[in-house]
């Protein structure tokens, strides 16, 4: 194996003390393809290691059996931050922080894992649900569920006017619970109210969030400049068709939905202003019984940490469901 580590050799303990493994970018086949490589061992323990990164696989388990990965950072690779061949089992994850890279943990292999972070995985769960415990992220809070039931209109003593027996939803919004919103006035985030591209929306936004630090803040997520949205769409919201909504995926792995942002025109001003700080609406259209990153279901959605925060005194968030 091209490695800078190779371990093959039971009961072993590798611990990097501090220390970095850090590649120089050279493709499969070069030195830097591997940072540590389990081979044909049984009890190997691999931990401490603040950085390993900048290769193709981070760290690569190849028919390795009981090998414990706990406390290390794992970032920046360019195939899998965490590989774990199928001949491999007995695995054990713990308090690593795997995350940035093209796929976080790649799991043909057996075993399970506690409160580590990643974003993109095959085959991992952990508490209960699939990938890691927590992800990678230090701002996104991400929501998913069903919207489908039954609206009925009644008195107070079941008196059943009419019955819509189950109910779909064509999108989910969220927003800060203590905000007053004008479903006919909103706009997408990144266009004027005359629908005029605007200026530095996304960067203003990362200041309301206090995220302007974070590596996936809104800037990076959802523009190419602080301005220039990377992807659109066209949604229908009270009736109004609002074009040029940015959108990005709801979950930093591969997914079904993508969460667009809108802003409160009602509130003041010709664009999104921190001078104003209007509101702003995260949206999601619903797509039932999708099979996605974290199970089956109708909707998923991301949303800043602290939208709660944004306004009022209610440090709460709200969801609304609309009709078809």
């Amino acid at each position: 194996y091209f490695a800078c580590v190779v371990i093959n050799a039971d009961d072993v303990i590798f611990d990097c003390n501090g220390y970095n493994i850090t590649g120089d970018g050279t493709v499969a086949g070069g030195t830097g393809w591997m940072g540590i490589v389990v081979n044909s061992s049984d009890n190997v323990t691999i931990q401490n290691c603040p950085g390993i990164t900048n290769y193709t696989k981070g760290i690569h388990l190849q028919d390795a059996t009981n090998t414990n990965l706990s406390n290390n950072n794992i970032t920046g690779n360019a195939l899998n931050g965490v590989s774990i061949s199928s001949a491999s089992s007995g695995t054990s994850l713990s308090n690593n922080y795997i995350c940035y890279n093209i796929l976080d943990l790649n799991n043909q292999g057996a075993g399970a894992g506690s409160a580590d972070r990643c974003d993109s995985f095959i085959n991992w769960t952990e508490n209960g649900h699939y990938g890691c415990e927590y992800t990678c992220s230090d701002l996104w809070s991400r929501f998913f569920g069903d919207v489908s039931g039954d609206i009925i209109l009644a008195d107070n003593v079941s008196g059943i006017v009419y019955n819509w027996s189950g109910a779909n939803g064509f999108a989910v919004y969220v927003a800060d619970i203590d905000a007053v919103i004008d479903w006919d006035s909103l706009q997408a985030m990144g266009r004027t109210t005359s629908n005029a591209a605007s200026s530095n929306d996304f960067e203003e936004l990362d200041v309301v969030f206090n995220s302007t630090n974070i590596t996936d803040n809104i800037n990076t997520t959802y523009s190419t400049d602080g301005s220039t949205p990377i992807e659109t769409a066209t949604y229908t919201v009270y009736e109004n068709t609002i074009n040029n909504v940015p959108i990005a995926n709801s979950t930093a792995t591969s997914t079904a939905f993508k969460t667009g942002i809108l802003w409160d025109t009602s509130d003041g001003g010709t664009e999104y202003s921190n001078a104003i700080n209007q509101t702003s609406v995260w949206v999601v259209q619903v797509n039932a019984s999708t099979s996605d990153v974290y199970g089956t279901y109708d909707f998923l959605v991301q949303v800043p940490d602290t939208l709660a925060t944004t306004e009022g005194s209610n440090d709460l968030i709200a969801f609304y469901l609309e009709l078809n």
